[in-house]
């Protein structure tokens, strides 16, 4: 029981010890002290918007707080949000890539996870002028009415034949038909469970 005591306490330490050279090495903003693992999820609770303010008086406009394992920068003030978004949005963009979407090791060429760069400002002005802006999407309507449409007819059909529908695999036929029908003008998955179970699997 002693050990195993002593074990715990051991692993609490280095904990402390690792997070407090992490606090001390990055020179991150004053903080609440987060605890071992869940960092300071506790101090947040239910109503993150109110934890943040009250911490905020007691810290700093401009804070850290750890979330689990995830150590983020609070900025709580007009102010504070100015200076990072205006001032230093290059050094503050980096975003958290998870494990899963590097596994086959193409995600350098998705504007998702690539990093704040050239590059990354390059494809995202090509998406926002091909894909996302005002006068390309009220061009697109129709289609994706049109996408929209099938939907609710295969639910119909579907209703009158008193066959059962996987929802999760609808949408995911959904949202690739209206990827498929923006880009190339055609319907690339079927509604029936099946195809779209083949698609999904690769």
């Amino acid at each position: 029981m002693e050990l195993l005591f002593l074990g715990i306490s051991f692993i609490t330490f280095l904990f402390l010890l690792h997070g407090l050279g992490l606090y001390r090495a990055r020179k991150l903003p004053p903080g609440p002290a987060g605890l071992p693992i869940i960092g300071n999820l506790l101090d947040i609770g239910p109503k993150p918007h109110e934890s943040l303010a009250k911490l905020s008086h007691k810290y700093n406009p401009l804070m850290t707080i750890r979330l689990g394992s995830i150590t983020s920068v609070v900025a709580s003030t007009p102010n504070a949000a100015r200076e990072i978004l205006q001032h230093n949005d290059d050094a503050c963009s980096s975003r958290f890539v998870p494990d899963p979407v590097t596994a086959l090791d193409n995600h350098d060429s998705a504007v998702l996870w690539i990093s704040a760069n050239q590059e990354w400002r390059s494809m995202r002005k090509a998406l926002n002028i091909s894909l996302t802006h005002q006068h390309k999407l009220d061009t697109l309507r129709d289609v994706r009415q049109s996408v929209v449409e099938g939907m609710v007819e295969f639910l119909h059909q579907s209703g009158q034949k008193k066959v059962a529908v996987d929802i999760g695999n609808l949408a995911f036929a959904v949202a690739l038909n209206q990827m498929s029908n923006t880009c190339v003008s055609k319907n690339v998955a079927s509604y029936e469970s099946d195809d779209v179970g083949g698609f999904m699997l690769g």
